[in-house]
């Protein structure tokens, strides 16, 4: 009798420390289940408190880059409006060229500042932008820039006939040359030439009345006269070029009718 309640009573000690350990594991899962869900629970509100600063930091990108974009605009034309008025351009090819393109170019620009994460990285992006702007409006000016030649075949600037070699004649050409944007140029009567039939001539010896001068040419100034080339009698076209030595000026070209 006394071994059989030993038995039992080892038995049950046994079985007491089973339900024990089952206890404690349920306990250490059921802790850890809590543990996980609150990390769940504290990564959602992160998350939460992360999306909505990322909301609001890209709600003001949006606002600041509409207000760059229509500012930018705006500065633009107004920029290109008072180059116009300044170069008494404002209906020239050029002038019309880019206030159809700038718009454009502007839009494509402002497109890339899309492309920012942050507040800071689309204040760099404008920034830059508007740098390389800055760099663009030399361009577009020197686009808008141009020296005139006004000009014609005039034998009254000659004060007398000139012998010209055989089968050439003296043609005496009235120029008028007008600076519109450039800061200066300097105009000499070498700098000008004329092409004969694909045959470029340079000025020959006449007595002008009156003759051109070698001027420094300032902005909104002009100015005129005479210049004699020794050109074949049976030319057929007859061009003229002026070509400022280590200079690039745009020049437009019109022939004067007599």
């Amino acid at each position: 009798m006394a071994g059989a309640a030993m038995y039992r009573e080892i038995v049950s000690e046994r079985e007491s420390e089973r339900v024990a350990a089952q206890r404690q594991e349920q306990a250490e899962i059921e802790a850890k289940r809590r543990q996980e869900a609150s990390v769940q629970r504290k990564r959602a509100e992160q998350e939460r408190q992360t999306g909505e600063r990322e909301q609001r930091e890209q709600t003001k990108i949006q606002e600041m880059l509409a207000y760059e974009t229509k500012t930018w605009t705006q500065d633009a034309k107004n920029w290109l409006d008072r180059q116009a008025r300044e170069l008494g351009a404002d209906d020239t090819p050029e002038i019309l060229h880019w206030r159809q393109k700038l718009p454009g170019l502007i839009q494509t620009a402002c497109a890339r500042w899309t492309e920012a994460k942050t507040l800071d990285e689309a204040k760099r992006l404008v920034h830059d932008a508007r740098e390389e702007w800055e760099q663009s409006k030399e361009v577009i000016l020197n686009s808008l820039r141009w020296i005139q030649i006004n000009w014609r075949s005039d034998q009254s600037v000659i004060r007398h006939r000139v012998e010209a070699g055989k089968g050439h004649w003296v043609a005496g050409i009235f120029v008028e040359v007008e600076n519109h944007g450039y800061q200066e140029v300097n105009v000499n009567p070498f700098y000008l030439s004329v092409i004969a039939d694909g045959v470029e001539y340079t000025q020959t010896f006449a007595v002008l009345d009156p003759k051109l001068q070698s001027v420094r040419l300032m902005n909104g100034a002009r100015t005129s006269g005479g210049i004699a080339f020794e050109i074949p009698t049976n030319a057929k076209k007859i061009e003229l070029r002026f070509e400022p030595p280590l200079s690039t000026v745009n020049v437009k070209y019109h022939l004067l009718e007599k």
